[in-house]
């Protein structure tokens, strides 16, 4: 017999009453827990829950910033759309077939067979398509399917389409960079939403596109590449290269379009290397322009013979050399140099690392290794040594500005990380007059006549050379080109015009070299460009020409063949 007290009693009582009250308490948390589990299993398994949160996230709310040229003209933006997916554990067998037929109406280029194998996956998410159109939309509503649905996205569109595509660059279907800008700059445009503004002037760049183009379908060439620079900043007012592509139409990234032949191809530049080799002969030995090299016959060097195009056969002053684009005396004056000095020149000019700019490094150049006695011969007038276009532009930049750190810029924003601007000084004031001086007769009187434009002091200099093929060069395959700046006087503006295997045609009397291929496009570019910004020409007589100092310099008889023509 057991024996309670009255206070035990109800001590008891009420621990069983408070178990109780735990216990249901317990009991009603996780039913709650188990219901709410259950009905996002229901209607979201957990992965494919968190799928279309993350993308509902991601697209709802996110605009990736905007890429602008100088003038704030849009070159990318982000127009907002909405795809389309299917919850295809909604549907049974008949349901599917009836869908996949109905969305293969809506959208003609599905294939109903591929509509159909989406529709019977086992998970809860899968596309349909991408980026409909409101029309598009409409019709599906118009299904009354619980089954489709449709997610907020923004479609990157490229309102300038191919102008400036290989700069700007391009994004995947999930709206990140693949190249150009757009990869660059991907943490910026994706996370901060920046506005990337750019160098590019659309004009001038819509100029120099129309006018590249036309003279490769004249000549059949394969390609070609231009630029335009502002001299005292470094700003990259146009670069183009051709063919382009469309950053708007999903292409195959190793397509050959999407190649950027200014920052990515390295090639033996020919004759604008006579730019370099001759300031590299002023800065190290300070001859007098009248000096004189031996031209008279080929040269030979360890089993090569030098050649000129158009030999002369007669002892050169350094003006003579360079207006003719004498190889045999480009190449007696850098023996003149020496090796050394020649090398350091062309380190100093960027001519042996890849260019580091605030989108992206060039191409590394292809320098000999090991540099031979033959090596500083050939180099001189750019054969045996490869760079980019950009590499021409930029050590052109540094001759025109030979006491300012001066670099290429393709980006205007000053908030962001850009390229290395540690750039040396290349040469002396008086060894860029010189050259200035220089590549004024050229066009003046020389191979870059049909590069000039009266009343704008264009100075420049024509490079056709061979393409590699093989052990040797192909004579049929030639690449031109023509850097040039303006005025000679003031420096302003470099243009650069590159073009990829031209074919002489008729009209040009069989030839496609730079003189015919590449400088005429310098002249029609500069003509409208000085158009749109608004310079007048000057009137410029010959005492005012830069390079008239330099005609006493060249033969009595050819002075006077060159007066005539003038």
């Amino acid at each position: 017999m057991s024996y309670f007290l009255p206070g035990n009693q109800q001590d008891a009582s009420r621990q069983i009453k408070a178990r109780l009250q735990l216990f249901l308490l317990a009991f009603l948390l996780i039913f709650t827990c188990i219901f709410i589990r259950s009905f996002q299993l229901i209607v979201f398994p957990a992965e494919n829950y968190e799928i279309i949160s993350k993308k509902s996230d991601k697209y709802s709310e996110y605009s990736r910033g905007t890429i602008t040229d100088r003038n704030d003209i849009l070159l990318a933006s982000s127009l907002k759309l909405s795809s389309l997916y299917v919850d295809p554990s909604m549907l049974d067998d008949d349901n599917q077939k009836l869908l996949a037929q109905n969305l293969a109406d809506i959208f003609p280029d599905l294939e109903r067979a591929w509509i159909e194998k989406r529709l019977k996956q086992k998970n809860r998410f899968a596309w349909i398509k991408r980026h409909i159109t409101p029309e598009e939309m409409a019709k599906v509503n118009a299904l009354g399917m619980p089954a489709l649905d449709f997610i907020d996205e923004y479609e990157r569109i490229y309102p300038q389409s191919s102008s400036a595509s290989h700069w700007v660059g391009s994004v995947n279907i999930d709206g990140a960079g693949i190249d150009g800008v757009e990869a660059k700059f991907n943490d910026e445009l994706s996370k901060s939403n920046a506005s990337i503004h750019l160098t590019l002037d659309t004009r001038i760049q819509t100029i120099v596109a129309e006018e590249l183009q036309k003279q490769i379908d004249f000549f059949d060439a394969k390609g070609g590449a231009s630029m335009v620079v502002d001299v005292q900043t470094g700003e990259v007012l146009a670069a183009v290269s051709l063919p382009s592509f469309n950053p708007q139409k999903p292409s195959d990234p190793n397509n050959s379009d999407r190649f950027n032949r200014l920052l990515q191809g390295s090639y033996e530049m020919g004759s604008s290397f006579k730019i370099f080799s001759t300031a590299a002969l002023l800065e190290a030995k300070d001859p007098p322009l009248s000096k004189t090299y031996d031209a008279t016959k080929p040269l030979k060097r360890a089993g090569f013979t030098i050649n000129d195009y158009h030999a002369e056969k007669r002892a050169m002053t350094i003006p003579d050399i360079f207006l003719h684009s004498s190889n045999i005396g480009t190449a007696l004056m850098a023996e003149d140099t020496g090796s050394k000095a020649l090398q350091s020149f062309y380190k100093k000019a960027g001519f042996f690392d890849a260019v580091n700019t605030d989108i992206g490094s060039t191409a590394r150049p292809q320098v000999p290794d090991p540099w031979r006695p033959i090596s500083t011969v050939t180099t001189s007038y750019g054969h045996g040594i490869a760079v980019t276009p950009v590499h021409v532009v930029n050590a052109m930049l540094q001759i025109l500005n030979p006491s300012k750190k001066t670099s290429l810029k393709f980006v205007l924003n000053k908030n962001l990380q850009t390229g290395d601007k540690n750039k040396s000084d290349l040469v002396s004031a008086k060894t860029s007059e010189a050259i200035k001086r220089l590549m004024r007769l050229a066009v003046r009187v020389g191979t870059g006549r049909k590069g000039g434009v009266d009343g704008y002091l264009v100075a420049g200099k024509t490079a056709t050379a061979e393409k590699v093929s093989g052990s040797g060069y192909n004579k049929k395959s030639l690449l031109t080109s023509f850097v040039s700046f303006y005025p000679a006087d003031k420096p302003k503006t470099i243009v650069f015009v590159m073009m990829d295997e031209p074919v002489g045609q008729k009209e040009s009397y069989g030839y496609a070299t730079a003189g015919w291929t590449s400088a005429p496009v310098v002249a029609n570019i500069i003509e409208r460009m000085t158009a749109v910004r608004g310079e007048a020409p000057r009137n410029i007589d010959k005492t005012f020409d830069p390079s008239e100092q330099l005609m006493r310099y060249l033969p009595e008889k050819m002075l006077q063949e060159l007066r005539k023509d003038e």
